[in-house]
């Protein structure tokens, strides 16, 4: 069971509390999550949170942000990286792919697994991702934090 701590006004963390198996202790390792993505991103929605390379399906997953001041944003740029599920290691990022921009102040991007460079360096992984809103000029606006475990990437069996 998990115990609440209020933290700095209105952001709650969780307190991890030691699960006891047999003589040994484990301790879950918990963040704190921010009540909004990053400056400048009301929401940052998955649709899929687990994709597979190779024939099976989900092999797809659709990121879609709310940007906080659409008029300002001309576009949002994701930048993404495969992490290994095992040890610390990483691909590189890439150098960013723009988003689908909608008329209600959203963005949109599919992510399809079997073109996600590096898909194949690892048995399971993460696939982190971070997104980038600039002006008309090219200038940053705002940026999102770095998604790490929210969507996970494995080969199909």
């Amino acid at each position: 069971s998990e115990k609440y701590q209020r933290v700095k006004g209105s952001l709650a963390t969780f307190v991890p509390v030691p699960i006891y198996i047999g003589k040994d202790t484990v301790t879950p390792i918990v963040t704190s999550t921010p009540l909004r993505p990053g400056p400048g991103f009301l929401s940052v929605q998955v649709s899929e949170n687990r994709i597979y390379w190779g024939s099976c399906k989900p092999n797809k997953t659709n990121i879609i942000t709310l940007v906080e001041n659409p008029e300002d944003v001309y576009s949002v740029i994701i930048f993404v990286q495969v992490k290994s599920a095992t040890k610390e290691d990483y691909t590189p990022w890439t150098t960013g792919n723009a988003m689908q921009k909608h008329s209600d102040g959203s963005f949109s991007y599919k992510l399809a697994a079997n073109s996600t460079y590096g898909r194949n360096h690892y048995k399971n992984s993460w696939i982190l991702f971070q997104l980038v809103a600039t002006n008309e000029k090219g200038e940053e606006v705002g940026r999102t934090m770095i998604y790490t475990n929210a969507i996970a990437l494995s080969p199909c069996m």
